[in-house]
């Protein structure tokens, strides 16, 4: 997968911590989808920090066309993480 994310341009990705993170150090635009199911979970919790802080778009299923569309826009105003 590693490949993969280098040579994208934006990444959809589930809530795991691993996934969000390798997308961020790539510096790849990243929408991140997530389970309404599992609302209240350790992965929700990541995800909407990191949402806060602009560094990914959040989706979910029924939103992912749109917030798919908001991270490509020129307004989407998101921020890269920064390096450690």
């Amino acid at each position: 997968m590693p490949a993969e994310m280098r040579a994208a341009t934006i990444i959809v990705s589930h809530g795991g911590a691993g996934s969000i993170m390798e997308a961020l150090y790539l510096r790849k635009t990243l929408v991140v989808c997530v389970n309404d199911a599992l609302m209240g979970s350790h992965q929700l919790e990541l995800v909407l920090e990191l949402h806060k802080r602009k560094h990914l778009v959040l989706a979910t299923p029924e939103l992912l066309a749109a917030a798919i569309a908001e991270a490509t826009s020129d307004s989407a105003g998101l921020v890269p993480y920064p390096d450690y």
